[in-house]
Order: structure tokens, then C-alpha cells, then sequence
């Protein structure tokens, strides 16, 4: 056997390892990392019209009050990774208000936001393979996008407020920032997919995304200091432009993942086959199976559509069943000829005592 079989053959005995390779194969086959360059460019769009809109805000409604315009903005910017700690250090003095920027500001800020929650729902419904048909029309997305767009308004103004009202141990207000920021996280996930998916099958994501925030907030001063102080030196403005979009990416990558590895973990979408990715001369585990045929069935554009699945390797009429190397799974072909046969897969339980299904093929009205 070569080493890469048994390389294969040791992830596939083992979730520890097996499990992190299906999330970063289902980020591949997502492309991940397009879903979170859509991301980063709304978010970047709406940054600046969102920066001109607060910032004539304050200066029309709070002029001459230097006090409470650093105090706003260190508690509400300073909740933005990189972002924050720039504009904190902004001169108050140095801001105007004035009517035109803030209809300026609204506009622009109004059409990134929107498209800044809209990228979130099709990452959301990408990541959860949610058909075409199931997903919201057009007038409808925009309606939850505002929604969206609100709540996260009012999640970045209470993440600035709310810690300045804990007098508590450094680690407990950690521990409270962690623990808020994951529900903020939660129910953002909830608000951008179709169908609706249990609290439990969000948290982990959740969780996931509140910590790379907390340590991306932690290191955040670090990273201006260091990139942005010497970017600034060299380029200038471009600098500070270069900083932002690494930050927006980064978090938007953190988002992504954060949802894959709800979707992989639900789902039972490992052991994957270790060469999947790289050829097609590769014996597909139940696990690969399933993730390509959710990524088919997402394609779907109308409820009577169907679309039929069937992995034929060697070209001969006859299904592929799993591959014998796929020891993770008890009765691995039984359970894959009764997900043939009903078109929705399912998995027996696990050693982690979960069991995933496909959700069945509604329209987002509830509609067969």
C-alpha cells in the first residue's frame, strides 16, 4: 500500500483528522474563498460611506463636544478589528458635519450594506447546498437584508456599550464578550439562510467566529502599529486601504469556515477521500458522495426539477458504492443503497452521537 492510501486509510479511522479535512474540502468545493471576496468587497464598499455617514453624524448633531465624539467612537469602532483602532485615534476637530454628507453617506452606505447582508445570505445558502428554488426571491433577500443590515447595527452599537457597564475581572469580561458575541454570531447565521437550521447546528460555527474576532481585536493595534505604520510610511493612503481589506477578509474567511464547519459537522460530510480534490482516479468515500450530489441538487431552479445523481466510475451501468476504504462508517453500503433509494441522504450514528439528514426540498413558502 502507498503511503498516501495509508495516509487516507489513518484520516478516515480517525474524526480528529478526518473531520478538518471535510471542512477544508467543503470550503474547496464551495469556493470558500471567492464567498468571502464577495464579503470583503461589500464590506469595503460600505466602509467608507459608513465612516462619512457617522462621522458627519456627529459632527452636525455633537459639534464642539470632543468628549462624547471619542467616547462614541471608542466604543463603537473600536469593536471593528483594525478598523477601530485607526479611527480612534482620529482628531475630533478634524471632523464636519454637514447635510450633504450625511445624504451622501446614507445612499452609499445603504447600497454596500445591503450588499454586504446579501453576500452573507449566499454564503449562507451555499454553504447549506439550500436549492435555487428554496432560496428567497429577489424582493424578498433585499427585505431580509435589511433586517440584517439592522441587526448588525444595533449588535456593533450594543458590543461598544455594553462592556462599559461590566466592572468585573478582566477574564470575566472576556468570558461575557465571548459569550455575547457568539449569540450575536448565531442568530446572524440563523438570519442568512433559507431554511431554517437548529440553534445546535449553529453554535460551533458561532463559537468559531467569535473567537478569531476576539483575537483579531486582541492583535489589532499589533497589526496597525506594525503593517499599517510601515505601509502608511511607504504608499500612503494605499496603506491604510491595504490594511482594511486585510482585515475585511480575514474575518469574512473567518465567516465562511465558521459556517462550513456547522454544515460538515450536521451533515457528517467526512471522512472525505484524501485525493479527492487533486484527481478522479480515486475511490469516493459516502461522505464525498454526498457532498458532490448536494452540490448538484443546489443547482435546482424549479421544484419539479429533478435532478438524479449516480457515481459510475468505471463507466459499466452500475453505481459506485463507497469505497472500501471508508472504515469510519458502520454498514457504509447498506446506508448508501437506502440513500439511493430515497434521495436524501442519511447517516447512521456516529462516534460523536449525531445523525445528519438533508433537509427535504421545500420552497421557502413551505410549498412542496
Amino acid at each position: 500500500m502507498r503511503a498516501v492510501d495509508r495516509a487516507d486509510a489513518f484520516q478516515r479511522r480517525h474524526p480528529v483528522l478526518g473531520y478538518p479535512i471535510g471542512v477544508v474540502y467543503k470550503f474547496i468545493d464551495d469556493q470558500g474563498a471567492y464567498l468571502a471576496a464577495l464579503i470583503t468587497y461589500y464590506g469595503f464598499l460600505s466602509v467608507f460611506p459608513l465612516i462619512l455617514l457617522l462621522q458627519s453624524a456627529l459632527g452636525f448633531f455633537i459639534h464642539g463636544n470632543e468628549r462624547l465624539h471619542k467616547q462614541i467612537l471608542d466604543s463603537v469602532l473600536g469593536q471593528i478589528p483594525v478598523l477601530g483602532n485607526t479611527l480612534s485615534n482620529a482628531a475630533p476637530s478634524a471632523l464636519r458635519g454637514s447635510v450633504s454628507g450625511i445624504v451622501l453617506g446614507s445612499i452609499v452606505a445603504l447600497y454596500g450594506g445591503l450588499g454586504v447582508a446579501q453576500a452573507l445570505q449566499h454564503t449562507s445558502n451555499t454553504c447549506w447546498s439550500v436549492p435555487r428554488n428554496s432560496r428567497p426571491n429577489p424582493i424578498l433577500m433585499r427585505v431580509r437584508s435589511a433586517a440584517v443590515l439592522l441587526f448588525l447595527g444595533v449588535a456593533l452599537v450594543s458590543l461598544g456599550w455594553l462592556p462599559q457597564t461590566w466592572h468585573a475581572p478582566g477574564w470575566l469580561v472576556l468570558a461575557l464578550n465571548l459569550v455575547f458575541g457568539t449569540v450575536i454570531f448565531l442568530l446572524l447565521m440563523k438570519m442568512t439562510t433559507a431554511r431554517g437550521q437548529g440553534w445546535g447546528r449553529l453554535a460551533p460555527g458561532a463559537l468559531l467566529v467569535t473567537v478569531v474576532w476576539q483575537l483579531f481585536m486582541a492583535a489589532g493595534s499589533t497589526f496597525t502599529k506594525i503593517f499599517g505604520a510601515r505601509s502608511s510610511d511607504i504608499y500612503g493612503t494605499y496603506g491604510s486601504i491595504l490594511t482594511i481589506l486585510v482585515a475585511c477578509y480575514i474575518m469574512a474567511v473567518a465567516f465562511v469556515v465558521g459556517c462550513e464547519v456547522n454544515v460538515v459537522l450536521h451533515r457528517r460530510l467526512y471522512p472525505r477521500s484524501l485525493m479527492t480534490q487533486f484527481t478522479d482516479d480515486v475511490d469516493l468515500t459516502l461522505a464525498d458522495q454526498q457532498a458532490y450530489t448536494l452540490q448538484s441538487t443546489m443547482q435546482r431552479f424549479k421544484n419539479y426539477q429533478a435532478i438524479d445523481v449516480v457515481f459510475d466510475k468505471n463507466n459499466d451501468g452500475v453505481a459506485d458504492q463507497p469505497s472500501d476504504l471508508d472504515l469510519r462508517w458502520h454498514d457504509a453500503v447498506d446506508a448508501h443503497e437506502e440513500w439511493l433509494k430515497r434521495g436524501h441522504p442519511t447517516r447512521p450514528s456516529g462516534m460523536w452521537g449525531l445523525t445528519a439528514e438533508v433537509e427535504d426540498n421545500r420552497s421557502v413558502d413551505g410549498s412542496e
